[in-house]
């Protein structure tokens, strides 16, 4: 009976060059794609920040509602806050920030202060509050540890009157399309 010695390490270097090639492709295909998106016109983000609220902003069901968006994404942080200052003329005065932290974050909270300044590229005096969250984290959670920088809650004063036209905007987006 002939027994093939089997080589760890080759098989290591097979899985390793194989990840490689992988990765590879999926860099190809995401700069492909990249290259896709040119310059974005005032009404493309116009239509982009109204399908961004309707997806992670708050629309609460009361008498008057002010314009809240959370996200942990500084990427779409910014384009939120873009689309609010550049299309929808909102000044920065009327903005103000809050952080939606996990107590196990509260050693970092300069740091994380700090990165959320430099995202927005607001002064820290425009972040009003800190949320502290309570329940237990899942040790499955990614988004703890060094890399959490919790949740950022865009707010905008005195914009019930904004909201109902963002509600507005959601709907003709709708009747036009679907």
């Amino acid at each position: 009976m002939h027994h093939l010695n089997y080589d760890g390490a080759a098989a290591l270097r097979g899985a390793q060059a194989k990840r490689n090639y992988k990765e590879k492709i999926i860099e190809e295909i995401k700069n492909k794609a990249r290259r896709e998106i040119k310059e974005i016109s005032n009404r493309e983000l116009w239509l982009v920040g109204t399908a961004l609220y309707w997806a992670e902003g708050i629309k609460e069901k009361i008498k008057s509602s002010n314009v809240k968006f959370s996200n942990s994404d500084p990427r779409m942080i910014k384009l939120f806050l873009k689309w609010l200052r550049q299309v929808c003329k909102i000044p920065k005065k009327d903005i103000f920030l809050e952080i939606y932290l996990h107590k196990t974050a509260v050693k970092r909270l300069k740091e994380i202060q700090n990165y959320w300044v430099k995202i927005t590229n607001f002064s820290l005096d425009r972040f009003q509050k800190i949320r502290w969250k309570k329940h237990n984290l899942s040790p499955k959670r990614k988004n703890i540890g060094k890399n959490y920088y919790g949740q950022l809650r865009v707010c905008v004063r005195k914009s019930s009157t904004f909201n109902r036209k963002i509600a507005g905007w959601i709907e003709g987006i709708c009747q036009k399309n679907l």
